[in-house]
């Protein structure tokens, strides 16, 4: 963001500082000071810390949703593996990489054994509507001819989860992602390989 507001100020500094050391472990005058205003002051903004957490979680997913999730509205349906791979490609691409979005699963890991808000948003984002968006996109694909006649949902958990799993691993361990890379391209070719119609 080339300028920005105070109160996406304050979101931006809050993401870094609950990226690093979780929400209970950054006091409001701290968060305060690293955007340059006085503790008080955050208060002209959110009406507390927990407020103040819910509409950086909102932030992040509306980030989400503009640059990695397929958009369960969107017209486009890949025509074959080919372009089915390159989307799934992009979306992982956006998804390792995205500094708001490496920082929003950092915060969302952290807390969600601390917080049900935070819970429940972890399962939505990283099960709920992933499986949801794969499984819209297959059903479509079956319409088409382009899958194999099956269930959209087990073929949605099959090909997503793994990848899940992946990302988490490279969260954790960023120097394995030529590793992590090779054994993706390999799920997707085999997913192909095993679902798409000749």
């Amino acid at each position: 963001m080339v300028k920005s507001n105070t109160r996406e100020r304050i979101l931006l500094a809050a993401l870094d500082l609950y990226a690093e050391r979780g929400f209970d472990g950054v006091g409001v005058d701290e968060l305060a000071e690293v955007v340059g205003i006085s503790g008080p002051a955050i208060y002209r903004y959110f009406k507390g810390k927990n407020e103040l957490f819910h509409s950086l979680i909102e932030m992040l997913d509306e980030h989400y949703e503009e640059n990695v999730r397929m958009a369960r509205e969107r017209a486009f349906i890949p025509r074959n593996g080919d372009e089915f791979k390159h989307i799934v490609l992009i979306q992982l691409n956006t998804t390792i990489h995205d500094p708001l979005v490496i920082k929003a699963r950092k915060i969302l890991n952290q807390e969600q054994y601390r917080n049900e808000y935070v819970s429940n948003q972890a399962s939505k984002h990283f099960i709920d509507e992933i499986l949801k968006s794969y499984t819209i996109l297959f059903e479509k694909m079956i319409e088409k001819d382009l899958l194999n006649d099956d269930d959209a949902e087990m073929l949605a958990f099959q090909f997503s989860l793994p990848i899940g799993q992946m990302i988490q691993m490279l969260d954790r361990e960023p120097q394995r992602e030529n590793e992590a890379r090779a054994l993706l391209n390999r799920h997707i070719d085999h997913f192909i390989k095993t679902y798409f119609r000749k």
